[in-house]
């Protein structure tokens, strides 16, 4: 067997809303989307792409239906997502939601500067990028 890819299916209570702030935040680029057939202004999820990396957000009632063991789970959870990103410093000076942010930019022992926020799901974003050599 051969892995392909990976894209994270999260759950989230509004697919529109976040693929939103993934957009202002990250400039996000919409790859799929999927509406309701009940609602059709509302999506049941979609797919984004960042750099190299895709996302996939399915909306609550639709990732439950799909997956009944999910039905008493909730978005965000304990899930973290570690991403290596460019440009991390000055992104972070620029970043406009402060209350976010639940661990500030930090040099690690390890060679890494990383700041953690939590995306409108409560997952918990770990931005990650290594120290240049002086």
């Amino acid at each position: 067997m051969k892995w392909n890819s990976l894209i994270p299916n999260l759950m989230c209570d509004d697919v529109d809303a976040t693929v939103v702030w993934y957009q202002q935040h990250f400039a996000a680029q919409l790859f799929d989307q999927v509406p309701f057939e009940h609602a059709p202004d509302r999506h049941q999820w979609a797919i984004i792409g960042i750099g190299e990396t895709s996302l996939m957000w399915q909306a609550t009632e639709s990732l439950r239906a799909d997956v009944p063991f999910m039905a008493d789970r909730v978005p965000g959870g304990g899930f973290t997502m570690f991403i290596r990103v460019e440009g991390l410093v000055h992104w972070a000076s620029q970043f406009a939601e402060p209350e976010r942010i639940v661990k500030p930019l930090h040099t690690t022992f390890y060679g890494m500067q990383e700041l953690y926020l939590r995306d409108p799901n409560g997952y918990i974003l770990a931005l990650a990028e290594p120290v240049s050599p002086a």
